[in-house]
């Protein structure tokens, strides 16, 4: 809804220094945005300081807001209203945040019948009143002379926390602010904010893996007892392979392949449910895997048809590069690596990344976005996989 104008009675009010608190503070927002209302409240003169006073009093006020948790969405975890993203999102700010931890608490609370008080309430309530009480004083600096405006000059608003610095966007709606990659890179980046979207390689979504089907299984050994690495691109060249336990097997044989049948690798017998190959194997190849599970009785050997091929992605060497130099010059920007992983078809990585983002932004819908777009992606994979990569 858009903000009405400062009526001819608010002006002589602010004049006359009449406004209640409330009513200044909502014409301080709207004047902040509307040059015809700042050119109308236009009065007066001030001392500098006064004006870095009042500034840093409200940038503080908004940094806070920023950073912490809105209230309604502090309700709707506290009653389980929202929903699966936006519930992990506050889940994983609460482990890092305790001042919104002790909110949670409080609202509990007050759930259950106590009679808490809300911290953060009381201290914006009289962040507000102080805003107030400064801005009869601060505001008509704020406000422009008769010079005319620069037109050279780009209106910036942060719209973004990022663990490298704020992310920014200009009036143009053009963003900036992550550490400078290549052209190609930052503007794919722009445009993946642009459109709450993140590329993945088709190879990716289309590696088969475990179909959902095969899920549920009554017998003591399920058909595919596979885990990791399945339908996913892996950055190491010597992936740790796991999978289940299978009911009385004492060992257990993995035998690895090219997907166009060549370089076989079958690992000595093991004990343990996970084997690391010896060798680096092929980067840029795709592999197929089976496990042999070794009982008293019988050999079973997974998967087996019509299972889904086991079979996952070795990151080629010129995308690692990129992927490690990237690393190397980027201050741990969650933005940067989560669109860079994602490209590379490391979704893992890029889900981990962009979870990050949405903690560092709860209640803001554009990180939430493309994280969702990614989960999106993910599930409509041709043949989705019945387990991730174990950790």
């Amino acid at each position: 809804m858009t903000r009405p104008h400062v009526t001819e009675h608010e002006v002589a009010d602010y004049a006359q220094r009449r406004l209640s608190p409330p009513d200044l503070i909502r014409i301080t927002d709207h004047v902040a945005a509307c040059e015809d209302c700042r050119r109308r409240l236009a009065r007066g003169d001030v001392a500098a300081d006064v004006v870095d006073l009042r500034r840093g009093l409200f940038e503080g006020a908004a940094s806070e807001a920023t950073a912490h948790v809105v209230d309604d969405e502090l309700a709707g975890y506290v009653d389980g209203t929202l929903d699966p993203i936006d519930a992990e999102i506050v889940a994983s700010h609460l482990e890092e945040c305790a001042a919104c931890t002790a909110d949670v608490r409080d609202l509990q609370s007050f759930r259950a019948g106590s009679q808490s008080t809300r911290r953060r309430a009381l201290t914006f309530v009289g962040l507000a009143a102080a805003a107030a009480v400064l801005t009869w004083i601060v505001l008509p600096r704020l406000l422009p002379t008769d010079a005319p405006p620069d037109r050279n000059t780009t209106a910036v608003q942060v719209a973004l926390n990022d663990s490298s610095g704020p992310l920014t966007r200009d009036a143009h709606g053009q963003w900036s602010g992550w550490p400078a990659q290549s052209p190609a890179l930052d503007e794919r980046i722009r445009r993946a904010l642009g459109s709450q979207k993140v590329e993945i390689p088709v190879e990716t979504l289309e590696l088969p893996g475990h179909r959902a089907s095969l899920r549920g299984t009554s017998t003591d050994t399920p058909p595919s007892f596979l885990l990791s690495p399945v339908g996913i691109v892996v950055e190491e060249d010597r992936p740790v392979f796991r999978w289940r336990p299978v009911a009385r097997a004492s060992g257990y044989v993995v035998t690895l392949s090219t997907a166009d049948g060549g370089g076989l690798i079958k690992s000595p017998r093991v004990s343990t449910t996970d084997w690391t190959p010896a060798h680096p194997l092929k980067r840029g190849k795709s592999y197929l895997w089976q496990v042999t599970a070794l009982t008293p009785s019988e050999s079973i050997t997974a998967p087996q048809p019509p299972e889904p091929e086991a079979r996952f992605l070795v990151l080629d060497a010129l995308t690692l590069e990129r992927i490690e130099e990237t690393r190397r010059r980027t201050s741990r920007s969650h933005l940067v690596l989560g669109i860079l992983y994602a490209e590379a078809g490391l979704l893992d990585d890029a889900e981990r990344e962009l979870t990050a983002l949405a903690t560092l932004n709860p209640g803001v819908a554009l990180p939430k976005g493309l994280l969702a777009d990614l989960r999106e992606q993910r599930s409509q994979k041709a043949a989705p996989t019945t387990e991730n990569a174990a950790q």
